[in-house]
């Protein structure tokens, strides 16, 4: 008998906690985060060879930028360094180099929009101590939807490369470039994407 009532008060009691609970559906979803106005990304990579000759190098990339209607940059460090040794013998950097890209669009998503570009390097195996570039130019967007983009770029720069030491000499240390580049990507699917 005590058995049969605690059964019968249990199913008069499981409905009511079933009622209580809303159903999945019903429960809103949390919103998901914004995403970040400064998206930033960081590699890192190593290589080890043994042998004869041993060598260690180790590098890293990063980049950060942002982009809206009025307004874009970006901006990218790399770093390279590596030691080697033959044998026994002493240790020796063979590779020690830095470059660093800013990079400043006014109205970037404007049909015709200028911008401004700057280089620092530096390169041990290139025996440069320092490379300064700087230039401005002009971009028109000729064709831009959701899956196809294409432009075209005329910039004039001005780089000054500065030698490690006397021994090395550029014929040209200070010299002005003008280029142009010309871009062009279609996405056929979320899988397939041509560009050039």
């Amino acid at each position: 008998g005590a058995l049969a009532i605690f059964m019968s008060c249990a199913g008069l009691v499981s409905p009511a906690r079933a009622q209580d609970v809303p159903p999945a559906s019903a429960v809103p979803k949390p919103t998901p985060p914004p995403p970040s106005p400064w998206p930033a990304s960081a590699l890192a990579n190593a290589s080890v060879f043994f042998g004869n000759t041993q060598q260690q190098v180790i590098g890293a990339d990063g980049k950060i930028a942002r982009v809206d209607s009025s307004f874009g940059l970006s901006a990218e460090l790399q770093a390279l360094y590596g030691e080697a040794a033959v044998d026994t013998g002493p240790r020796i950097v063979t590779k020690r180099t830095w470059l660093g890209t800013v990079n400043i669009n006014l109205k970037p998503l404007a049909p015709v929009s200028s911008f401004i570009t700057t280089t620092l390097e530096s390169n041990l195996e290139k025996r440069i101590a320092s490379r300064f570039s700087a230039g401005v130019g002009a971009k028109w967007n000729a064709w831009q939807s959701t899956a196809t983009q294409a432009s075209l770029s005329l910039s004039i720069s001005a780089e000054r490369t500065t030698a490690r030491d006397s021994t090395v000499h550029f014929p040209n240390q200070t010299i002005a470039r003008f280029s142009w580049l010309a871009k062009y990507s279609h996405a056929f699917d979320d899988r397939w994407l041509i560009s050039h």
